[in-house]
C-alpha cells in the first residue's frame, strides 16, 4: 500500500525545485499552480523486498529517501490546475496528468511509456503518449479526453486535495497491476 503526504520541509522542497525547475516552469506556463512537495510512502521493508529497484530510481534521477521501517519514499513535485481541475504529478519517469470526475471517473495522461487502459464500464480513461512527448502536447490532448467526458454528461470535481490524488493514484496503480 503507498500513501502520498503533503511536506513542509524547506531542503527538500529545495531540492524538488532544483531537480524538477524546468518541468515546473513548463507546467506554470500551462496555467498549473499551487505548487506541493508530496511523500510516496511505500509498504514496510520495501526497500528490502524492492532492492533491484533502487538503480532504476536513482538512474531516473527521484528524490528518495530510505525511512523506517526500511521503506522506499519517493519525494515529487505536485502542481494543480483549477481551470481544468486537474493534478500534474512529476517524477523521474516524466508527468502524469491527473483529473477526477463527480461521478469518480478517473482520466490520467502520461508523457511516458505505459500501459492504456480505457475502461469505461469501471470509470477508468489512462492514456500513455510516447517518452519525451512535449508537457504541452500531454496537456493539449488531456483537456481534449476532459471535454470528451464532458460530452457524455460528467463534471470534473473541483475538490483538489491531497486525499482525492490518493485516490486517483491508487485506482491507477490498481488497473495497472490488475487491469481493473
Amino acid at each position: 500500500m503507498i500513501r502520498y503526504e503533503v511536506i513542509h520541509k524547506q531542503k527538500i522542497e529545495y531540492r524538488l525545485q532544483e531537480r524538477y525547475q524546468q518541468e515546473i516552469k513548463e507546467l506554470e506556463a500551462l496555467g498549473f499552480h499551487d505548487l506541493y512537495h508530496t511523500r510516496e510512502v511505500a509498504f514496510p521493508f520495501s526497500a528490502l523486498f524492492l532492492l533491484w529497484l533502487y538503480p532504476i530510481l536513482k538512474m531516473n534521477r527521484e528524490v528518495l529517501r530510505i525511512e523506517m521501517p526500511l521503506r522506499y519514499v519517493l519525494l515529487n513535485p505536485l502542481l494543480l490546475n483549477r481551470e481544468y481541475d486537474t493534478y500534474a504529478h512529476v517524477f523521474g519517469l516524466g508527468t502524469k496528468f491527473a483529473t477526477l470526475f463527480a461521478d469518480n471517473t478517473m482520466l490520467i495522461t502520461t508523457n511516458y511509456s505505459e500501459a492504456r487502459i480505457v475502461k469505461p464500464e469501471l470509470k477508468i480513461y489512462h492514456y500513455s503518449l510516447p517518452k519525451l512527448t512535449p508537457l504541452g502536447k500531454v496537456w493539449n490532448a488531456h483537456i481534449d479526453h476532459i471535454a470528451d467526458i464532458e460530452t457524455k454528461g460528467r463534471e470534473t470535481n473541483s475538490d483538489l486535495s491531497i486525499e482525492n490524488f490518493e485516490k486517483i493514484m491508487l485506482r491507477d496503480d490498481k488497473a495497472l497491476l490488475f487491469g481493473r
